[in-house]
């Protein structure tokens, strides 16, 4: 009877190491699966954000702009600060000094104003000439090129009169701008200047842009460069003075004296088109 009982005692000791060994045996596999999806989950996740930081990285890197698009943008600003001519276009890499019509009161603001743009986009479109002194422009074409510039939709500036050489009106039957020239010679400004440092980040686009004027002293071959932007002969601030030159030389801005000059910085916007269009001007 007594080895009965030690044998059942044997037995139930047995069943339970077994039953315990067998619950080890599931927990540790439970464990060990959870462990192994979970760095399985990490490892991905890693490799996840890894491989996004990489592609960043490398797009970071790659936002350049073309030389169509550096082209471009400097067409833009040219047209933008030289009274919109589509004959005062200035390559990007030009240097040297320029005679033209500049609207200084954009650069002494720092603002295009709405009614600045208005008149930019209307000298760059080519109108119909009625006679030598009158010019009439599509409203269509005024307000494409508009928006090509500025990335907003037109706004009426122009239906009491705008500008004063040419002096545009409007006619919202007929839907055309009539350019008034008749109205005497302006005056050029002889400016330098240089734009450099192209940057882009994928969305906007910057110009850093160094600017002076040249004024020629009566009486002589010398000249004044000036940071002045819309200098008065007869009252002018001697502290902007930047140096004294020789209108006989080559007289440009260059890396040795462009940090006398005035410094702006234009950004432009990307558009979903993949033209760029202006966004401001900081001092």
């Amino acid at each position: 009877m007594e080895k009965k009982n030690n044998s059942s005692k044997l037995l139930i000791g047995i069943v339970i190491v077994l039953v315990i060994t067998i619950f080890a045996l599931i927990g540790y596999i439970v464990y060990e699966k959870v462990v192994t999806d979970k760095t399985i989950t990490e490892k991905r996740d890693n490799n996840k954000n890894n491989s996004l930081n990489k592609d960043k990285e490398e797009q970071e890197e790659n936002f350049e702009l073309a030389e169509s698009e550096k082209d471009e943008i400097s067409t833009k600003i040219s047209q933008i600060l030289f009274s919109g001519s589509l004959e005062n276009y200035i390559p990007k890499d030009y240097d040297e000094l320029i005679k033209i019509k500049f609207l200084h009161n954009i650069l002494e603001n720092s603002y295009v104003s709405d009614a600045d743009k208005a008149l930019i986009a209307l000298e760059l479109v080519s109108g119909v000439k009625i006679n030598s002194d009158v010019e009439q422009k599509s409203e269509e074409e005024v307000k494409k090129i508009f928006k090509n510039y500025f990335g907003s939709e037109w706004k009426n500036v122009v239906s009491d009169g705008i500008g004063s050489c040419p002096y545009y009106t409007y006619d919202a039957t007929k839907k055309l701008f009539t350019a008034q020239s008749a109205c005497g010679g302006t005056t050029d400004t002889e400016v330098i200047l240089i734009k450099d440092n192209y940057q882009y980040d994928g969305k906007i686009a910057s110009v850093d842009l160094y600017i002076a004027l040249v004024l020629p002293i009566t009486g002589t071959n010398n000249a004044y460069i000036t940071k002045e932007l819309n200098p008065h002969y007869n009252n002018l601030d001697m502290t902007q003075i930047i140096s004294t030159v020789d209108l006989n030389t080559n007289i440009k801005l260059d890396e040795s004296n462009k940090h006398k000059a005035n410094k702006f910085t234009i950004t432009f916007k990307k558009a979903d088109d993949g033209s760029f269009y202006f966004s401001e001007i900081k001092k």
